[in-house]
């Protein structure tokens, strides 16, 4: 059964050509002083078998700096209307983090998915408002000790440490009661068989590190990767194999070549956030980002009668 398909351009009927330039979003890491807006992608989506029709548009914000993009989706302040005037209702905003060359800059995508489609006749829609962007300076790390990696498995539960976090910002304490506190836990396992990513001649034990929270929200522990010692203190550095991820649990297989018994393992996650207002006020047409400010149309000579 079909249940939607996009289209990745703007029918005709739907939104009318503007019959003007358009303008592209320029930046570079040398001269970028705040956040730039621009266009990724629009298109309409039909679906079926409710034969619904609805928009889709895609921006991207950059902006200098080195802070990352926090997992909570927080709420938007954006609306959209036609040249119509004709106010087009937002269904849900999503962001994710983009990937950029410049590492002087982020790149944050924004997916806006709209329950209307443009009025008839209309040239363009704006889209205005504030985006909230939740940033985080960088990865914190959370110790889970030395585990002995056997056959059977092991589970090692610690406090949540966004937990913790969250305790002394609204209690306003010095140091939480760990006993009442939520706690996440490190399950590792070993991949044989069909569980096993890494082929199969390749030497060396491969082992699953999963960390599993106790709290669904926005702001929960993920752990987006892990740093491996070994008993003597040495760093160690498995082949990654495999990205897991069980609702909002996450985790990764590794390769270990030198098959060892104990590992120190610790967990990077993103550390406390801040939201950034970003204003957005910008005109898409079927070709693209409308300018603000039209030039003025170019003269046309006139044809000599003589010549006639």
């Amino acid at each position: 059964m079909k249940w939607f398909v996009t289209i990745a351009c703007w029918c005709a009927g739907t939104l009318m050509a503007a019959d003007v330039p358009i303008k592209s979003a320029s930046y570079s890491g040398t001269s970028l002083k705040g956040p730039v807006i621009g266009l990724s992608s629009m298109g309409l989506v039909r679906g079926e078998p409710f034969n619904f029709t609805k928009t889709g548009i895609v921006l991207y914000c950059v902006f200098p700096g080195s802070e990352m993009l926090a997992p909570e989706q927080p709420e938007q302040e954006l609306t959209a209307v036609d040249s119509n005037g004709v106010r087009l209702r937002v269904r849900s905003v999503r962001l994710w983090e983009g990937v950029i060359e410049d590492k002087g800059l982020r790149r944050v995508n924004v997916s806006l998915n709209l329950k209307d489609v443009p009025s008839p006749g209309a040239r363009w829609i704006q889209v205005s408002g504030t985006l909230f962007l939740p940033l985080c300076q960088g990865l914190e790390s959370l110790d889970f000790g030395m585990v002995e990696l056997k056959e059977s498995g092991v589970s090692i539960p610690v406090p949540d440490p966004i937990a913790v976090r969250r305790a002394l910002e609204n209690n306003r304490v010095e140091v939480a009661d760990m006993s009442k506190l939520e706690t996440v836990t490190l399950k590792v396992t070993r991949q044989t068989g069909r569980s096993r990513h890494a082929p199969a001649n390749e030497p060396g034990e491969e082992w699953k590190f999963m960390v599993y929270s106790e709290v669904y929200s926005e702001k929960m522990f993920r752990a987006e990767d892990f740093v491996f010692h070994d008993v003597k203190g040495a760093r160690l550095k498995p082949v990654p194999t495999c990205d897991h991820s069980y609702n909002e649990d996450r985790g990764k297989s590794f390769l270990f070549r030198n098959s060892p018994r104990f590992v120190e393992v610790a967990a990077l996650y993103q550390g406390a956030s801040r939201i950034r207002p970003v204003p957005v006020n910008i005109k898409i047409g079927i070709g693209g980002v409308v300018p603000e400010v039209l030039p003025a149309p170019a003269e046309v000579p006139q044809a000599d009668s003589g010549s006639r």
